[in-house]
């Protein structure tokens, strides 16, 4: 459906700002975009205005566009007045919290200075498939095809493609997560942390906001666990137990502590990364302002990575059928032994 270019009138003041929100609201569903990208929108665009009001006063006009960019949706909001970049200011009473709001609604608006006309571009997220299914018709194809090909393709000729493909193509993608998931995991924990300080401000309670974030973690990783286990089996995931595994689990419990701050990136040991991101985090809010300039540092170079990660993410419904394709060639998976 072609997009017809709208406009719209408005001025920052509170209930103008409100009344935006409202028309945009309504332009982006009738785009039939998804009801959390159209919050995304909304909310960061609200915090901008605000940002935009401490800087030109209420009654200032807000022209507000809805087009077309190169195939793509775009809305576009334009304030005249003398160049002001709401991303990059940190002098404003929003300061911290918005920056944290601009790294975690995923969303990245750009601004420009036109004749005289402060311009945000926010783009609009394009409708896909949905991740979870993505994951489960990548799991049901590599299934298919390490099935189908243990039982019709020559051994010779199954050989030479996981040999010559798969397999190399699996390892570089194993050592790229290896590079990439130390760092994310780091980041986006001590980002976590500088704004637990934000929303207790806000009204929230950071105790709450850590204690999900750790359920939600140990929930993930343990319908992973399950779901993994007919292709691998409880013996490879599940550590034995016995007299001897209860006295080493003190040990176990303190590796958490890593021999030097550059142990846990190079093994990617999320329990040691947690810890040092917990207590990094802890020391630059207890130190406050004299930190405010590192802290905007580290929340934009979080919001490198969770680029970085978002690219990634793209690729992992391809590897996944590759890793299972791989595993049933080679016999590794306890499915495939039942057959």
């Amino acid at each position: 459906m072609r997009l017809k270019s709208e406009k719209a009138q408005f001025d920052l003041r509170a209930q103008e700002i409100d009344r935006l929100s409202q028309w945009l609201e309504a332009k982006l569903s009738a785009l039939a975009v998804r009801r959390e990208d159209r919050i995304r929108i909304r909310l960061l665009t609200e915090e901008l205005l605000l940002r935009m009001r401490e800087r030109f006063g209420e009654e200032t006009p807000v022209d507000a566009y809805l087009e077309s960019a190169f195939g793509r949706p775009v809305f576009r909001v334009e304030i005249a007045g003398e160049a002001f970049n709401p991303l990059n200011e940190t002098g404003s009473s929003l300061g911290d919290w918005n920056d944290s709001l601009i790294t975690a609604v995923k969303i990245a608006p750009r601004y420009t200075y036109s004749w005289g006309r402060n311009v945000l571009r926010f783009p609009v997220p394009r409708k896909t498939v949905s991740h979870a299914l993505q994951i489960v018709s990548a799991i049901t194809l590599g299934v298919a095809f390490g099935v189908l090909g243990t039982l019709f393709l020559p051994d010779g000729a199954r050989d030479y493609v996981a040999g010559t493909l798969f397999s190399p193509l699996y390892g570089a993608w194993v050592r790229i997560l290896n590079a990439m998931s130390g760092p994310v995991i780091f980041l986006m924990a001590v980002t976590t942390m500088l704004s637990t300080k934000q929303i207790t401000r806000q009204g929230g309670t950071k105790l709450y906001v850590i204690a999900r974030y750790f359920l939600l973690s140990c929930l993930i990783a343990g319908c992973t666990l399950v779901c993994a286990l007919p292709f691998v089996g409880p013996g490879d995931l599940l550590p034995q137990t016995g007299t001897g595994a209860l006295r080493e689990l003190p040990d176990a419990l303190l590796q958490i502590f890593p021999n030097n701050i550059l142990q846990p990136f190079a093994e990617s040991n999320t329990p040691q990364l947690l810890l040092l991101a917990f207590v990094i985090g802890g020391a630059m809010i207890a130190l406050g302002s004299r930190v405010s300039r590192l802290k905007t540092v580290i929340r934009q170079i979080n919001m490198i990575g969770l680029q970085l990660a978002k690219w990634i993410s793209l690729l992992v419904p391809a590897f996944t059928c590759i890793f299972l394709t791989l595993e049933c060639w080679q016999g590794q998976t306890a499915l495939l032994r039942q057959i």
